[in-house]
């Protein structure tokens, strides 16, 4: 708790800008924070799908904490099935996540494929994070 105290008292709108910015060139504490802000409601609203999609951006980018709290989230109630929803809503935010339980095997209800299928939708509505998994994965 003592943690998350000192988390909401850093956050500022200045510094919020600065972290946007490391997190889009890349840095993966930088997500990681992003993730915890939005998985906690700390000046975001609270939103779960963004916090998975942050820290599976950080885990990506050799987060060892990221990854951790990415399967903490996993294995919260109605989470998986809240991601199923909305990716089937056509949302490439849960797209891009539901590819990413299944690429870590955090969730088994559909097979690599088809998540690579959700990855590739999610990547043509133009989210940016999916495009960028989508490129690495054509790449190797």
């Amino acid at each position: 708790m003592a943690n998350l105290k000192l988390l909401n008292e850093f956050v500022t709108a200045k510094r919020l800008e600065i972290i946007f910015e490391l997190a889009d060139n890349g840095s993966p504490e930088a997500q990681t924070i992003l993730g915890r802000l939005y998985e906690k409601g700390i000046y975001f609203n609270k939103n779960l799908l963004d916090a998975a999609a942050f820290y599976y951006r950080a885990l990506r980018n050799d987060s060892p904490k990221a990854t951790h709290l990415f399967w903490k989230l996993s294995q919260q109630q109605r989470f998986i099935e809240n991601v199923q929803n909305e990716s089937e809503n056509g949302n490439p935010i849960a797209k891009f996540v539901w590819y990413g339980l299944t690429s870590l095997n955090f969730d088994y209800r559909i097979v690599i494929s088809d998540a690579i299928k959700l990855l590739e939708e999610s990547a043509r509505q133009f989210y940016l994070p999916a495009m960028m998994e989508a490129g690495l994965n054509y790449y190797t």
